[in-house]
């Protein structure tokens, strides 16, 4: 935090250095024309390498020096392994009807270490494991032939949270080769990350000055999932649409609330935020009820014999029923959500994909000092990939996420007055979705 401040007042002289003055708030509203809050918040949310060539060129030597001695940073120890196996074994039967009865299990043995965790004891770097496993079972019975039901039950077993059973029960109604009715119930079962048991820091927000805390008193979350929908597909031409609506309804649903003093939610048992010297701290919880409902629809379009179109668009209504943030929705939720795929079938060997997706209306909490609701930007992001397939056998595939290098790295800052001469910093991402910088992927696929 003290060099965060140092860094501050380094950044704050290049502005002055500029031609621009420092307020009182601890902001260098820099020349130029317009409102001083909006140079201020363009000013404070460039690149860092945008940060970095301002400062080598309107820093003294002194000071440039200075900011020298802060870089390169030390490198965060991040190292994860986990072994899956999965099994899975298809039987049709012939008994009162049709029947396709499938029988499974996974094991799953993970290890993670961090070099954040243990920080806030002085001793940075450890370990989190766990280890779990699980069976399944389920039978799609067709009794006549427009009409099957599909029942399953899974059995999870975790070193940590013991066993749980999941059961579902699923109905497909076929009133004629173009349409076709769907609807059932299901149950979930969803054990915490390694990350999130972890007393103590697990990671950090607001571009490092935010730490967040696992919680090791976590709950699995459980849900009830109820969905009906209808689908369409076209005699001719490959044309298919769908509508769904859906109810989701979660026990112990796993998010992040505000911790730390002066607030009803303590950040660790192992040492206080405070002691860390960070103003705003989150920690990982259970909320007892979330209920989330909406409607879906989607649909594809076949242009030509080699070109395809898809989409699908998500509407979303959630809403936390207990807790703090009883009514609120839930945090990080896209109220909008939009998918959009171009498929292009180059060759019979070569296919290329455009990919376009758009979330909007995502709630980031309320302001504590309005109390108005606030929420993230909105983003549209933009992918490409491709595909070539071999023989029958190998197929290589590749992909460019965020393929016009959108910057989701910006932020908003202000400063707070602590009544005593000095200043807390407070930044606020505008997105949240750092993993959405651009990537690239190549992967293999073999059958044999």
């Amino acid at each position: 935090v003290d060099e965060r401040q140092s860094l501050q007042l380094l950044w704050n002289a290049a502005c002055v250095n500029l031609g621009g003055a420092v307020t009182t708030a601890g902001n260098c509203v820099p020349p130029g024309g317009g409102a001083a809050s909006t140079r201020v918040t363009a000013f404070n949310n460039r690149s860092e390498a945008a940060k970095l060539a301002i400062m080598q060129a309107n820093l003294t030597p002194a000071q440039y020096a200075e900011m020298l001695t802060y870089l390169p940073r030390d490198k965060r120890t991040l190292e994860s392994e986990q072994y899956t196996l999965d099994a899975k074994l298809s039987m049709p039967l012939q008994f009162a009807g049709d029947h396709m009865v499938v029988v499974g299990g996974q094991v799953i043995q993970g290890e993670l270490n961090d070099g954040v965790f243990g920080l806030e004891a002085g001793v940075p770097g450890g370990t989190q494991e766990h280890n779990m496993y699980s069976v399944f079972a389920e039978d799609t019975w067709t009794p006549i032939e427009p009409f099957s039901i599909t029942g399953g039950l899974r059995y999870d077993n975790h070193d940590v949270f013991g066993d749980h059973l999941s059961p579902r029960l699923y109905g497909v109604y076929t009133i004629s080769p173009q349409w076709t009715v769907k609807g059932g119930v299901s149950t979930g079962f969803k054990t915490p990350k390694t990350t999130q048991l972890y007393d103590g820091v697990v990671g950090f927000g607001g571009q490092g000055v935010s730490p967040m805390f696992g919680n090791p008193d976590l709950k699995p979350e459980t849900s009830v999932s109820t969905e009906i929908a209808v689908y369409w597909q076209s005699a001719v031409g490959g044309h298919n649409f769908n509508f769904t609506v859906f109810n989701n309804k979660f026990e112990d649903k796993i998010t992040s609330q505000p911790c730390g003093g002066g607030l009803t939610l303590a950040c660790s048992t192992t040492g206080e935020y405070a002691e860390l010297g960070y103003s705003t701290s989150s920690r990982t919880v259970n909320i007892d009820e979330v209920v989330i409902s909406g409607a879906e629809v989607a649909g594809r379009y076949q242009i030509l014999d080699t070109l395809s179109f898809r989409a699908n668009y998500t509407y979303t209504d959630s809403e936390q029923k207990s807790g703090a943030s009883a009514g609120l929705p839930l945090g990080n939720s896209a109220k909008h959500m939009a998918n959009a795929t171009l498929n292009w079938d180059v060759t019979n060997e070569f296919s290329t994909q455009l990919m376009v997706e758009s979330r909007s209306k995502r709630y980031r909490g309320v302001d504590t000092l309005t109390g108005q609701q606030l929420y993230f930007k909105d983003y549209e992001v933009l992918n490409l990939g491709a595909q070539y397939r071999f023989n029958d056998f190998l197929t290589v595939s590749g992909q460019v996420n965020n393929l016009l290098d959108q910057d989701f790295t910006t932020y908003d800052s202000t400063f707070i007055d602590n009544g005593d001469g000095s200043w807390t910093p407070n930044f606020q991402d505008h997105y949240n979705n750092k993993d959405k910088a651009r990537s690239f992927w190549v992967s293999v696929n073999a059958r044999f």
